[in-house]
């Protein structure tokens, strides 16, 4: 029997990843789902050390401990070089992380999702123009600290040449965030079709009037 191409183990700890690493089975996953659990930067090196890695398309890692220190392992990693999904949210990432992600050679990257890790504005800028995310489609930076000033570098973004979808709910935004990102004469995300920005602080004339656009479409309740 040919062992499964989608693996979840959520919960693990560190402990676990050496068996995990060593197993044959590995070099037939193509998603990996190792959310809700207390891997570390130490885990997940052992992790991608492992030569059985050959074919992973998404990796789930939300809601672990990786810190900046995972990413940065996630980073010098050669094994990602397929990953097409890559979920990081919930791992206290902060600005330090996010500048590991943004030199990752990730050229299959479609699908970042990067909520709850107490993300600001300048490493915003720093992650809008890098070409590790020219092919994104999907980029999630729910649940962060970001302000109108994230707005205006994405807005201005040199890269997010392909984003369909931006989520930004449960941020800090407000109506001028809202006008940067809809402005039809914006220098960036020319391709965008779907906006999230509910739980942000905009005023109902806002509001009703982003409700009127059809692109891109902008939920704010």
């Amino acid at each position: 029997m040919t062992p499964p191409s989608t693996l979840t183990l959520p919960g693990l700890t560190d402990a676990a990843i050496p068996a995990l690493a060593s197993s044959l089975d590995l070099q037939h996953v193509t998603s990996l789902d190792l959310s809700h659990g207390k891997l570390t930067a130490k885990g997940l090196s052992l992790l991608l050390a492992s030569p059985h890695l050959t074919h992973l398309r998404s990796l789930n890692l939300a809601h672990n401990k990786l810190g900046a220190a995972g990413v940065e392992a996630l980073a010098a990693s050669p094994r990602l070089a397929r990953l097409a999904v890559l979920d990081l949210a919930h791992n206290n990432l902060r600005g330090k992380g996010l500048d590991h992600l943004t030199r990752a050679e990730l050229p299959q990257l479609r699908i970042l999702r990067l909520a709850a890790n107490r993300l600001t504005a300048p490493s915003i800028h720093h992650l809008s123009n890098r070409r590790n995310v020219l092919y994104l489609t999907t980029l999630d930076l729910s649940h962060n600290d970001l302000t109108d000033a994230a707005a205006h570098h994405l807005a201005n973004a040199a890269s997010l040449l392909k984003l369909t979808h931006l989520d930004l709910s449960h941020n800090n935004l407000t109506d001028a965030a809202a006008r940067l990102l809809t402005d039809p004469h914006r220098r960036g995300l020319q391709t965008l079709q779907h906006l999230d920005l509910t739980h942000n602080t905009l005023t109902p004339p806002t509001q009703a009037n982003l409700a009127a656009l059809t692109t891109p479409t902008v939920a704010t309740t």
